[in-house]
């Protein structure tokens, strides 16, 4: 059989999948792939960007859609979201760059399936502080990392962020991505 016809083994094509992926999300960055091998899907890949950074990067997050490195492409927490389990009665806040969909189709995986706020353009981190550090002096204490609360801090919550008088588009989109 020659070198044409033979079919391809399965790390063949998940490599052939990154670097196709890579190509597609990488272009305008200059993502460039330091090495021609494959190191498998979990592990860290190296690259550089046309601007000279050198960076490693996930291929599950570049098959899933997720890109690059978000501060070669410009983009720096610039989505605020706030996502709710209402069978566990809790809630998560957290930020993303760019694109929301990979990050809430994580969040949906974990029980997350109701998208209360999603916020556009804006400095998503210092929102997310300055709510983290509202709902501290409020004293609601999140059970898990510093970003999961039960539902008895969601109503007021929810009323600090309505004072914000950022445009929220959740309800543009009925479940999470």
């Amino acid at each position: 059989m020659n070198e044409s016809n033979r079919v391809l083994t399965l790390n063949e094509q998940l490599f052939l999948s990154f670097k196709e992926r890579l190509a597609k999300y990488g272009t305008a960055l200059g993502a460039m792939l330091l090495w021609d091998i494959w190191n498998g899907s979990r592990t860290k890949h190296q690259i550089q960007y046309q601007n000279g950074h050198i960076g490693w990067i996930w291929p599950s997050n570049i098959n899933s859609g997720c890109g690059c490195c978000r501060l070669c492409a410009g983009r720096e927490w610039d989505v605020f979201y706030l996502v709710h389990d209402p069978i566990m009665n809790h809630f998560k806040l957290g930020v993303t760059s760019n694109d929301p969909d990979p990050r809430l189709s994580t969040h949906k995986r974990d029980s997350f399936y109701k998208l209360l706020y999603l916020i556009l353009n804006v400095d998503a981190r210092e929102l997310e502080t300055q709510l983290l550090d509202f709902l501290s002096k409020s004293d609601y204490l999140p059970y898990r990392g510093n970003e999961y609360f039960s539902d008895d801090s969601l109503d007021s919550l929810l009323k600090e962020l309505e004072a914000y008088g950022l445009e929220n588009v959740a309800s543009e989109r009925n479940q999470v991505a």
